[in-house]
């Protein structure tokens, strides 16, 4: 059993995944709809690692995913649905999962990530060889073209050792031989570190790697009835539901990726998304100045002046 986690800091069992499509649905949540200022009381490790600070950005391009969060509304369902068909010739595989109707006191918040990280040179395959005692299927290099796609970044011995493959898009994907079980991000710092101490130079004799393929949908039930307070309206939001998906295929030709979440939050009170306007008073208005020296709520105390400007002419 492969377990999906949400965040990169958690820890993990032997067979695990981590996609950043959670983390960019609860950056939406925290950055976006609870604007960075709330209180969050509990002591729920898998939040307090999704709240990290070095969680809030991600390097990847505007084109590979989609964010969108706002009432749980059909009308929202269906944008979703639209946009990822538009933008990535995709169906969710999530939507259904969560309730969408009017009126409701539900907020829903949702994040796709499509890529397609294809190698630079082509791969052979290698047919069945054994993985431990298991028989798997193998691609790897044999001709001078592809082995110099991948670079060593460190060899310490048989069974700790690195490697990065470039992909076409500019990015690539780095192959990590550890017998370590540590979190993710734990992992790939001690890779880096590991690369950087590395003093000596390699070649790459031989290369292979088992093909890999995943679909995953998994449900954080460990984050439900989470409970934030946003500070600047005072509404409570609640999670009801946290879910995500990954379909992941990695061959001789590169790796694949499609990774869908969704979050629903209950609210104490109804949301009214904000709308972006423009407050010119270039015609008639008031201005009213308010004495508060007895921090009296907006509305008890008189104003000390009034004006009421309809001839800008008479105010210049």
């Amino acid at each position: 059993m492969i377990t999906l986690v949400p965040s990169f800091l958690d820890n993990i069992p032997n067979n695990s995944a981590w996609c950043a499509s959670f983390q960019l649905a609860f950056n939406e949540l925290q950055y976006n709809i609870l604007e960075n200022d709330f209180v969050y009381n509990q002591n729920n490790c898998h939040i307090l690692n999704l709240l990290a600070k070095d969680n809030q950005n991600y390097p990847i391009r505007e084109q590979d995913y989609y964010v969108k969060s706002g009432l749980a509304t059909p009308q929202l369902k269906q944008e979703i649905i639209d946009t990822i068909k538009t933008k990535f010739n995709e169906k969710s595989d999530i939507l259904d999962n969560f309730t969408f109707k009017e009126p409701t006191a539900l907020i829903f918040i949702y994040s796709i990530l499509k890529k397609n990280m294809l190698f630079d040179a082509k791969f052979e395959d290698l047919g069945i060889d054994k993985f431990k005692n298991i028989p798997a299927k193998f691609w790897g290099a044999k001709s001078e073209e592809s082995l110099k796609i991948i670079t060593p970044l460190f060899y310490l011995n048989d069974k700790d050792f690195a490697v990065k493959i470039k992909t076409k898009d500019n990015g690539y994907i780095i192959l990590y031989r550890t017998d370590d079980l540590k979190p993710f991000k734990i992992a790939y710092n001690d890779c880096i570190d590991k690369m950087k101490n590395n003093k000596q130079h390699y070649s790459i004799k031989s290369f292979k790697c088992p093909n890999l393929k995943t679909n995953l949908i998994q449900e954080f039930v460990y984050l439900k009835g989470q409970n934030f307070k946003n500070n600047k309206n005072g509404l409570d939001y609640t999670i009801e539901r946290a879910l995500q998906t990954l379909k992941f295929n990695l061959d001789k030709s590169g790796a694949t990726i499609k990774s869908e979440a969704g979050i629903s939050m209950r609210l104490t009170a109804i949301y009214i998304p904000k709308i972006e306007v423009d407050f010119i008073f270039n015609d008639t208005f008031y201005l009213f100045c308010v004495d508060n020296t007895n921090n009296a709520p907006i509305g008890e105390n008189k104003p000390c002046l009034a004006l009421r400007v309809q001839d800008i002419g008479e105010y210049q």
